[in-house]
């Protein structure tokens, strides 16, 4: 008697399983890590440029991204991966960021839902795109929601909180933000796609970048 799996190969593979689930839980991690450690280099030159901030650091967290999606190329991937992004975002205090990331991680799901979508180079982009703008507003989100005073609390934060009230007030500065998220996410896939295919496609780790 054959059992569901030997009568539908391809359910199985369809579905997450516990090596999948370790790569998605590395890779979101690897990518906040990246984050913070870029966000810390360009700490210096936030009082003028802090409106590329988030797209630079979307830029070099892609490849992660790109190889997580292209290794597990399975539903659920991406709504998993946001949900790390938001957990860990939540970790310092920032808890109104979950279900922002977790709507955005749904939207990139219905993107990919559709067989060998997170395959597909131009829609597994657009999730990236995604990812690269919420980084980018994701410090203003607190002020339209809140007001001003929501960053009061974290006494540790002093002149930054003006920093984030000067530019999410400016319509011109959250403009940057967005394009700059895109802009820098999609080139970010694009070079990740690169790397993936120079190294990981000829090593047999993946199928196609």
């Amino acid at each position: 008697m054959n059992t569901p799996t030997q009568d539908n190969p391809s359910l199985s593979q369809r579905r997450l399983g516990v090596k999948d689930l370790v790569t998605i839980g590395i890779c979101g991690v690897l990518a906040m890590v990246i984050n913070t450690v870029i966000g810390m280099i360009l700490t210096p030159i936030y009082g003028f440029a802090y409106p590329v901030v988030g797209g630079v650091c979307a830029l070099f967290s892609a490849p992660v991204y790109v190889l997580m999606s292209y290794r597990v190329a399975k539903r659920g991937t991406a709504v998993l991966f946001y949900l790390i992004i938001a957990i860990i975002s939540a970790l310092p205090g920032f808890f109104y960021m979950i279900p922002f990331y977790l709507a955005a991680g749904l939207i990139c799901e219905a993107i990919l839902w559709r067989p060998g979508a997170y395959r597909n180079g131009m829609l597994n982009a657009v999730t990236y795109m995604i990812f690269g703008i919420m980084f980018s507003i994701g410090s203003y989100l607190p002020i339209y929601l809140f007001g001003g005073t929501y960053y009061d609390q974290f006494e540790n934060m002093g002149a930054s909180v003006e920093l984030f009230l000067r530019f999410a007030t400016s319509p011109g500065a959250v403009a940057v933000s967005v394009i700059a998220g895109a802009i820098l996410a999609l080139l970010g896939h694009w070079m990740g796609r690169k790397l993936l295919s120079k190294h990981f496609v000829k090593a047999g780790i993946i199928t196609a970048a």
